[in-house]
């Protein structure tokens, strides 16, 4: 979804010295590299000196793993991604990002419900999901362990109010108070990536 972060795993556990990683696009645009343990964010292609700023101040290299992130996605970032590392690791790994249109701002009255959606019809690719109101833990998928967890005993605020959808992860929190606005953050993890979320709500007082 627009606005999104994603981040595409090298599953790495930890880089060695003489690991070199290429992070390219499909038409071999390379956008980030690894090499003699230093760590490059390009905006260059090896035959284009012209700068592709569509991708300034958005992307961050994990120094332990050497996945990538990509922040605030937009439709210029769709496409095929393609990992090239050689070295001690030896792996040649593709990943589709595909950007969607969503709603990250709900506005609702007071007392009426407010579902914050995944965007997915079905969780099952995905490893662990995370929902979060600001700091505040309140909704965990573990798939390892088959558990859907509510912490709304912890967060009194939430109490008996939120009702999880187990088939697309999406969260409903019925009758909402003027104190469920704020920020909630979805994380949802796979083997071969994961995406961050920010949905802003704002309860109207009747």
């Amino acid at each position: 979804m627009k606005g999104d972060s994603v981040t595409l795993h090298t599953n790495v556990s930890e880089l060695q010295s003489d690991d070199i990683i290429d992070w390219m696009r499909e038409d071999k645009l390379i956008i980030a590299n690894v090499k003699n343990n230093e760590y490059e964010i390009k905006n260059n292609s090896p035959t284009n000196d012209v700068p592709d700023r569509s991708y300034e101040d958005r992307l961050e290299l994990n120094h332990k793993t050497g996945s990538l992130t990509i922040k605030n996605i937009t439709s210029q970032h769709e496409g095929t991604y393609i990992l090239d590392i050689r070295g001690r690791h030896l792996i040649s790994k593709n990943f589709t990002v595909t950007v969607h249109d969503g709603v990250k701002n709900i506005s609702v009255k007071k007392g009426e419900s407010v579902t914050l959606r995944t965007g997915v019809i079905d969780i099952q690719r995905y490893d662990w999901i995370l929902w979060k109101f600001e700091d505040h833990l309140i909704a965990e998928i573990n798939k390892e362990t088959n558990q859907f967890i509510l912490y709304d005993s912890s967060d009194k605020r939430f109490k008996d109010r939120l009702q999880p959808n187990e088939k697309t992860g999406s969260l409903t929190i019925s009758d909402s108070e003027t104190t469920d606005s704020g920020h909630y953050h979805l994380h949802m993890s796979s083997s071969t990536y994961t995406l961050q979320r920010i949905i802003s709500v704002t309860v109207k007082g009747e």
